[in-house]
């Protein structure tokens, strides 16, 4: 694994459409090593096949494919009631002692306790945080991210509000 300065993070597809959503793949991947595994790449991949939402997202987030670190991991530890691709992230996760990034809020929830698990917008604090972008901003961003994936009063928008209105 590349060894530089910044953190580590496993990424999953969520997370990744959601910062793509936004345009700020390129400024995550400045601050933090994107780590994710083929299975996303495939599932992006899978998105860029159709000119929605999903697949316009896709193709930004691919447009900084260079930048990611793909790992594989055997799933030696299965979570129930989950994809296989998200079984692998989290034993990638585990096996690295790094968190995961996720904006699955099944899948966070099955993963309490496991592992440390974030949701995306982790990174518009971050992003503040390292001089990046402005605290307004990161507020922009997160309703633009609230109105886009459909986020009006769910957990993830309400814990990032909260957040980022600390800062």
């Amino acid at each position: 694994m590349e060894e530089n300065s910044k953190n580590s993070f496993v990424f999953d597809t969520s997370a990744l459409i959601s910062l793509g959503s936004v345009n700020l793949m390129g400024k995550t991947s400045e601050i933090a090593n994107i780590i994710t595994c083929q299975s996303v790449i495939k599932e992006l991949n899978d998105f860029c096949k159709f000119e929605d939402y999903y697949g316009m997202t896709g193709k930004e987030v691919l447009k900084y494919k260079d930048k990611f670190i793909i790992l594989q991991s055997s799933i030696t530890d299965e979570i129930k009631f989950v994809e296989e691709t998200d079984s692998e992230l989290y034993n990638l996760a585990k096996e690295k002692s790094l968190p995961l990034i996720t904006d699955d809020i099944k899948l966070s929830r099955h993963l309490e306790g496991k592992i440390k698990v974030y949701f995306s917008t982790y990174f518009l604090s971050a992003l503040v945080n390292s001089g990046n972008i402005s605290k307004k901003k990161s507020l922009e961003l997160l309703e633009k991210l609230s109105k886009e994936r459909n986020w009006q009063n769910n957990i993830i928008y309400l814990i990032s509000r909260k957040e980022l209105g600390n800062l």
